[in-house]
């Protein structure tokens, strides 16, 4: 049986990447987690998709940008937000009311749903309010209704928002049970939102101290057909302020240089977002843009490559990415995978099949089978032990003519595989 030993010289002008890692992340069964990452350490933060409901910005000292959590799994009840213009708290509110529905914007985090409407144009114009710079604060003049996730509807005004400390009321449409929230941002250092759940009737503080992506679903607008654009709840990745990515399309993976794509880079939260990945309507099979990678510039001044290689859709949550981080170098690097690996046996085969697969060091392998068009078929991640390895994959029963791709992280290995 022939070995394949991977060795190769390389002269790197620019830039070059450290040995690649396998990382996993998820948004749960169904959608209904959400997740943040931070892309350095691997550290990974999880919470509940519907654990909060609106949140505030706090990373500013005069930013006034209100959310709403559009995180819905896919068999929860989404959240809605009605903005039912300016008015007095005071008077009792019908669903007739609700016409104007309003999303977060999945651009920035500078501005949510409830900023909305704001004339860009007017700087004191923050959409729920207006700002006063004598007093420093933003005063609210906008009501809105909510409807929460167990369709209960109520109504919110967001008060004013005084230097740090934000406050806000809200009660049932008629005006009972009305309740009144106040809190002080700077009690959020370093955090991007402070959170407020109707179900607790508290604050919460969800965020690690750092985080460069988060997991989640979110509402984006979508073509739905020749000048029919809809707003569609979506699963993706969105970037955290002050990280900057740029995204490189029809290349390989491999061998693409950073350096080739610095003026690309954009500080939009959604350059990731949620289409690495497509489904087939017919089939409902998820595939991925395997010749795209994404370059992050963190804000810790480090970048990274990722690359995306698979999805296992709404039955577990999980995404399956290659990272690597990207450095400068002016010199001949000789890289040499600690690894053997043999080839594919039997091959042909009736869909049992192993390989041999002998490392230096313990770690990860992505073993995946593609069609000769690119739609991939199987894909496992396979944890690997120091020495000799036996890879088995069994009952895989479809004929034809194949790939079999394998990826350690450092290095893509490929054979023709034929299944009888």
């Amino acid at each position: 049986m022939r070995l394949l030993i991977i060795t190769f010289f390389a002269l790197i002008t620019i830039s070059t990447v450290s040995a690649q890692e396998i990382d996993q992340i998820s948004v749960g069964a169904g959608y209904g987690l959400q997740t943040f990452y931070d892309v350095d350490s691997g550290e990974k933060t999880v919470i509940d998709g519907d654990q909060w409901d609106i949140a505030f910005t706090v990373f500013g000292f005069q930013d006034a940008g209100i959310f709403i959590n559009e995180s819905a799994s896919l068999m929860g009840e989404e959240i809605e937000l009605y903005d039912l213009g300016a008015g007095n708290f005071s008077t009792a509110v019908t669903e007739a009311d609700l016409t104007n529905r309003i999303y977060n914007n999945d651009k920035s985090w500078q501005s949510g749903a409830f900023n909305e409407g704001r004339d860009p144009a007017d700087f004191s114009d923050f959409g729920w309010g207006f700002y006063n710079p004598a007093t420093m604060s933003v005063t609210g003049v906008k009501m809105f209704a909510l409807k929460l996730r167990n369709g209960k509807m109520i109504k919110l005004q967001i008060e004013a928002i005084n230097l740090t400390e934000y406050t806000f009321k809200y009660a049932d449409l008629d005006g009972s049970n009305q309740k009144s929230v106040s809190f002080d941002k700077s009690g959020y250092s370093g955090k991007h939102l402070a959170y407020y759940s109707f179900d607790s009737e508290e604050m919460l503080d969800l965020e690690p101290d750092g985080w460069d992506l988060t997991y989640t679903r979110y509402s984006t607008y979508l073509e739905a057909g020749p000048d029919e654009i809809i707003n569609y709840i979506v699963t993706g990745i969105l970037t955290a302020d002050g990280v900057q990515v740029a995204q490189a399309d029809g290349i390989d993976p491999v061998s693409v240089s950073e350096s080739d794509y610095t003026s690309d880079y954009s500080s939009s939260t959604d350059v990731i977002g949620f289409d690495w990945k497509d489904i087939d309507i017919a089939t409902l099979q998820w595939s991925l843009v395997l010749d795209r990678v994404y370059f992050i510039k963190t804000d810790e001044n480090k970048t990274y490559k990722l690359h995306f290689i698979d999805f296992e859709g709404s039955s577990t949550g999980i995404t399956t990415f290659e990272k690597s981080e990207v450095m400068t170098t002016s010199t001949y690097d000789v890289f040499e995978s600690n690894t053997t690996i043999g080839n594919a046996y039997p091959n042909p085969t009736h869909g049992t099949f192993s390989f041999d697969y002998e490392t230096e060091k313990a770690g990860k392998i992505v073993v995946s089978i593609y069609q000769l068009d690119g739609k991939k078929l199987y894909s496992q991640v396979m944890d690997t032990h120091v020495g000799r390895n036996v890879i088995s994959i069994d009952d895989f029963t479809v004929g034809g003519n194949y790939f079999l791709v394998l990826d350690n992280g450092e290095r893509v290995y490929s054979q023709q595989l034929i299944i009888k």
